[in-house]
């Protein structure tokens, strides 16, 4: 099982919530065949809004700790989207729908890489984890 998380717009950096994803990955683990995932998200269009940007940067902060802490695969999109970003500059531009939300091509970015990843036997804290 793959969990990603969707700011929404709330404070995913409270303790609280962490530990509503502990828990979450606890249920997860204790089912012999599946396994937790965690994922970041994408960045934010360029001049977007600065709280979400910054929101947006604490909360991939954050969900890369739990999964190291937590010794949870991470499938790491803000890394991946970065690289493509930086070896194509404004590819990002095709990928949103708006500042914050990918559209359909943005999704298949994402389900491209959430496929190679899972090729390529996603490990707990490895470079490989989050390939860039």
């Amino acid at each position: 099982m793959i969990v990603l998380i969707d700011d929404a717009g709330a404070d995913l950096c409270t303790e609280d919530t962490k530990g509503q994803v502990l828990d979450l990955c606890e249920s997860i683990r204790n089912v012999s065949v599946a396994l937790p995932v965690l994922q970041t998200l994408s960045p934010i269009i360029p001049n977007g809004s600065p709280e979400r940007i910054a929101h947006h940067l604490r909360f991939n902060s954050t969900i890369r700790r739990l999964a190291s802490e937590l010794e949870i695969p991470l499938i790491d999109h803000a890394r991946h989207w970065q690289d493509a970003i930086a070896r194509h500059p404004g590819c990002q531009y095709y990928w949103m729908g708006e500042e914050s939300h990918p559209n359909t091509f943005g999704h298949r970015v994402f389900a491209e890489f959430i496929v190679k990843e899972i090729s390529n036997g996603i490990t707990v804290d490895t470079p490989s984890v989050a390939v860039v």
